[in-house]
């Protein structure tokens, strides 16, 4: 934001310049050029009197004072340019006031109508450090649309927010906005099927897959939207459209990323699916269950509160993106107790555990109900472990407070 303004100030000192260096130089120029017809008008009438001098028309007297009048009318003209030099005309004085006023005209309107506060919401997006900044910037960029509804931009960067905060319905309804305004967008339609298919509880409800078909026709080699088709292909037994859904989005994939570990997975699952008949009876999530599992044994600390908590364990990579890969609810009368995390409970059909690479494991005690860790709550986390040689068990006691 300091260089929004050093950038301003400094253009319009150079918009000022440009105005008053031509009116100061005009001045000057005229000043010279009247000195200069001063001089010629006295050298002429010098001579004119030394030839009246000459011929006997004037006694040596009256041509000396004759030739000091001369010279006291020349000092008096020249001290009169250099007097009129500096003298600002009305028209000039205006221009001045304009030069002056212009900018701060300007700045003052661009602050109230303009970006200005946009910018300052960037600048506090990029400082943010926890969930308390995370939750005052979605309050201020809130405030921003109720004065400006129509900024798109501002309708994405709050969905965004919400979307890293865990309020996936909120985010849903954000991400409307924007597609309102821009319905050709998608990529974000992509996302707001996402949002939509988490504030689901990762469910493929009619409304999820409607907007991930139209995300799709608009988007083809979208990752988000091609993920989310091949979850609703895999649930409804239709593997290989599943597993061409996701090698497309594997294509556009970095191999290094949890995100393809999680599409390979689905496509290895799929292929066997094909392969063998499963029974009517078992549903995706039974079927991408696989022998490699996290065993958490969950406990409290004395000083945790027992009344009117939800309990959160999950895992997620150890590094990347912090979105769970799988979690159980619990209430917490339920603790002590022990839980299993593993493929059937991944929060996206096809994901692997097992592929994902290290990872780490969140237990959270929260009195809001979201997973997202907000300021009074409690947790444990421990990694990063990893499935690659086989099951895991951990024992976990909850007792850190969230500042």
């Amino acid at each position: 934001m300091t260089g929004l303004w050093i950038a301003a100030t400094g253009l319009a000192l150079v918009a000022a310049g440009c105005v008053l260096w031509p009116l100061w130089v005009h001045r000057a120029d005229m000043g010279r050029a009247r000195g200069a017809t001063n001089i010629d008008i006295f050298n002429e009438r010098m001579a004119e009197l030394d030839a009246q001098l000459q011929a006997g028309e004037l006694d040596v007297e009256a041509h000396r004072a004759m030739q000091d009048e001369l010279k006291l009318s020349l000092l008096s003209d020249t001290d009169g340019d250099a007097l009129q030099a500096t003298t600002v005309p009305g028209g000039q004085r205006l221009l001045l006031v304009c030069a002056v006023l212009v900018p701060l005209v300007g700045g003052a309107w661009y602050w109230s109508q303009g970006a200005s506060q946009d910018v300052l919401l960037r600048d506090q997006m990029q400082a943010m450090q926890g969930p308390e900044d995370a939750q005052a910037v979605a309050d201020l960029l809130r405030a921003r649309l109720d004065e400006k509804p129509d900024n798109a931009q501002n309708w994405f960067t709050l969905a965004r927010l919400y979307m890293d905060m865990g309020r996936y319905a909120d985010a849903t309804m954000a991400y409307l906005e924007v597609v309102n305004r821009e319905p050709e967008a998608g990529s974000v339609i992509a996302e707001m099927a996402q949002a939509l298919f988490l504030a689901s509880n990762n469910q493929m409800t009619p409304e999820v897959q409607r907007i991930t078909e139209r995300a799709l026709s608009l988007a083809p080699n979208n990752t988000t939207a091609l993920g989310l088709a091949g979850i609703a292909a895999f649930e409804q037994r239709q593997y290989q459209a599943a597993i061409d859904h996701w090698q497309l989005a594997l294509a556009a994939t970095q191999p290094e990323s949890p995100g393809y570990q999680a599409l390979q997975g689905g496509v290895e699952r799929a292929r066997a699916a094909l392969g063998e008949s499963a029974p009517a009876t078992t549903d995706a999530a039974e079927q991408a269950a696989g022998p490699e599992s996290i065993k958490v044994s969950v406990a409290l600390a004395d000083a945790v509160p027992r009344q009117g908590q939800t309990v959160f364990v999950y895992v997620r990579a150890w590094q990347g993106a912090k979105m769970p890969l799988a979690i159980e609810r619990l209430s917490i009368d339920q603790l002590p107790t022990s839980v299993v995390l593993d493929d059937s409970k991944a929060m996206m059909a096809g994901t692997s555990l097992a592929k994902a690479g290290q990872l780490e494991v969140v237990v959270r005690v929260s009195a809001s109900g979201n997973p997202v860790a907000s300021a009074g709550d409690w947790q444990v986390a421990e990694g990063p472990v990893s499935l690659s040689e086989g099951p895991v068990s951990l024992a976990l006691t909850v007792r850190e407070q969230v500042r």
